[in-house]
């Protein structure tokens, strides 16, 4: 008997984590939606750990296991939509949890709006305590108070994407020099595929019921984690950008020393002020929020730098800036 075909494909690209994949797979299974509308795809991106027992664990609510040898977050996606059998892909991460209505939601806007990008808001959940200083805040990413057309300078987050799948073939899907690689940070590859479906005059919907949690891990509430989140989201941003809004390498430059001067001067007078009164947690929030424009910025102009220069790294310039970097980093690293 042929099965019919589903509206949805959700895939669930994993590398390492297979306890928070549980919870991923755990909370598609648990959709209002009926099971034959949507299929659930884990794309195992070279897994050292028990990720394809867990994938067996659930095979029998239909989660099929797929093993991609080409490390990084971009190669998984791809072969996430070349394998699924719906006509829309739904990217859910490995260390999110849907709402149990996601699905019914999105099988609406894609009867309603057949738009050929949409997403929706994502909010943290803790496996441990957060610090007093941390704010539910840092970790909420919502583009918009109200549904609609996604406003021209604001994006979804590949967490929680859906994609046409006839668009992502017609671009070739995700760029894989962009996005995460393992442990490297890396970011922009959603972003890219925004941009394109702007660019082509596709239909990109937002819709703020659409709801996923995304696991904040102990370690990542830090500022010197969210700085460096910053600052590399700066650099992909660069990537994206038109090269020719930079100027010269010498402006960058300028602006590279300038940035990191000013940083490491601010970041001595936080480290001063939490030796000195250690129990003002009130100052880590005001710290984090105050250096991460900056830190963007500095990843800008950093990656603005060495593109237009094309600086080799034995050269001595690139020793002093990352000698610079070395040192702002490692102070920022005291301050937890």
């Amino acid at each position: 008997m042929e099965h019919k075909k589903p509206v949805l494909s959700i895939i669930i690209c994993t590398f390492n984590r297979c306890d928070l994949l549980k919870l991923a797979i755990k909370s598609c299974i648990d959709q209002t939606a009926a099971k034959s509308l949507f299929e659930i795809v884990v794309i195992d991106n070279n897994s050292t750990d028990q990720t394809k027992q867990v994938c067996q664990d659930f095979a029998s609510f239909g989660v099929r296991y797929i093993f991609e040898t080409e490390q990084g977050l971009s190669a998984a996606r791809n072969t996430g939509y070349k394998v699924a059998l719906a006509d829309y892909i739904g990217y859910l991460d490995d260390d999110a949890i849907a709402d149990q209505n996601w699905v019914e939601i999105s099988l609406e806007i894609i009867k309603n709006e057949k738009p050929d990008i949409f997403g929706g808001p994502i909010y943290p959940f803790y496996l441990s305590d957060k610090p007093e200083w941390f704010k539910d805040e840092f970790e909420i990413r919502y583009a918009q108070n109200e549904s609609g057309i996604l406003a021209a300078n604001k994006y979804i987050s590949g967490s929680n994407m859906i994609i046409k799948k006839e668009f992502l073939i017609s671009i070739k899907g995700f760029p894989t020099s962009l996005g995460m690689n393992g442990e490297k940070l890396s970011y922009g590859e959603d972003n890219y595929v925004v941009d394109l479906a702007r660019s082509q005059n596709r239909y990109v919907y937002y819709n703020i019921n659409l709801k996923v949690k995304h696991f904040v891990p102990e370690w990542k509430m830090n500022i010197l984690y969210f700085i460096m989140f910053r600052f590399e989201g700066g650099r992909s941003s660069f990537r994206l950008s038109d090269k020719q809004q930079v100027g010269t390498s010498l402006d960058a430059l300028g602006y590279i020393k300038g940035t990191i001067d000013g940083l490491y001067k601010e970041s001595s007078n936080i480290f001063y002020d939490l030796k000195k009164h250690p129990e003002k947690t009130d100052i880590n929030t005001r710290s984090f929020e105050q250096l991460l424009t900056p830190f963007f910025s500095l990843g800008y102009y950093y990656q603005a730098f060495f593109s237009v220069r094309k600086t080799e790294e034995n050269s001595l310039i690139y020793k002093i800036l990352h000698f610079n970097l070395y040192k702002l980093f490692k102070l920022l690293r005291i301050i937890k």
